[in-house]
């Protein structure tokens, strides 16, 4: 499923951001070290095409957030995002 792909803005070359013409949803932990707020600010502010663009911040949670104890959160804003721009039926 190709609106289903998870792009870190590390590895989306300078100025490509402009590019992605699909909704995009980013998430983070708080205690994420690996992608830091700026970075996010960032892809979001650049992400000009997106008709769709929301940024989340999971608490106690770190770059591993699939592993942390409040992981539910993240699955409840995947499928939230995904059903709320009908992306998911």
């Amino acid at each position: 499923m190709q609106w289903l792909v998870r792009i870190a803005h590390s590895y989306i070359a300078p100025r490509q951001q402009a590019r992605i013409y699909v909704p995009t949803l980013v998430i983070a932990g708080a205690y994420d070290t690996w992608s830091f707020p700026e970075d996010r600010e960032g892809l979001m502010r650049d992400l000009v095409h997106a008709p769709a663009k929301r940024s989340v911040l999971i608490p106690d949670a770190t770059h591993f957030v699939l592993f942390a104890k409040n992981r539910p959160q993240f699955f409840e804003e995947v499928l939230k995002f995904l059903n709320e721009y009908r992306l998911f039926s």
